[in-house]
């Protein structure tokens, strides 16, 4: 099976770029100081690379708050992505915006996915009755 050149050519480049790899490592660092747990450090990562390979090969100066949203768009439309994936990739983005560029927060204004309302799994009265009359507990029958 043969790789897809332009991902694998993407992944070598956003490394090699130098202010792609300068902006991963800044935030690494960052994430780092700060304390941030493992998981969060390799998850922020993550989406911030992912993000990265989206603007490839635009230099991270010209990036606007437009790209990062037109970003958030194509990823509900074409990967119908989740609302928690959703909020950890505007996460990641935001601390690099604010934490590791330190500008202020006025400047950009993310649309924030609503989470989906799940109602909880209840059993039905039917299961309800089976567990109480396999219980063999006598006060139950008192």
């Amino acid at each position: 099976m043969k790789p897809n050149t332009i991902v694998t050519k993407l992944q070598e480049t956003e490394e090699t770029k130098p202010d792609y790899a300068l902006a991963i490592s800044l935030m690494h660092e960052k994430l780092l100081l700060k304390n941030y747990s493992k998981n969060t450090t390799k998850t922020y990562i993550h989406m911030f690379k992912q993000f990265l390979r989206y603007t490839y090969p635009m230099p991270l100066y010209k990036v606007s708050t437009a790209h990062i949203t037109h970003y958030h768009k194509e990823l509900i439309t074409k990967q119908n992505i989740s609302a928690s994936y959703q909020n950890q990739s505007i996460n990641a983005i935001k601390f690099y915006i604010e934490k590791v560029l330190n500008l202020p927060k006025v400047q950009y204004d993310f649309c924030r996915p609503r989470k989906a309302k799940k109602l909880p799994k209840v059993l039905s009265l039917n299961e309800v009755d089976s567990l109480l009359k396999c219980t063999y507990n006598i006060k139950l029958f008192l």
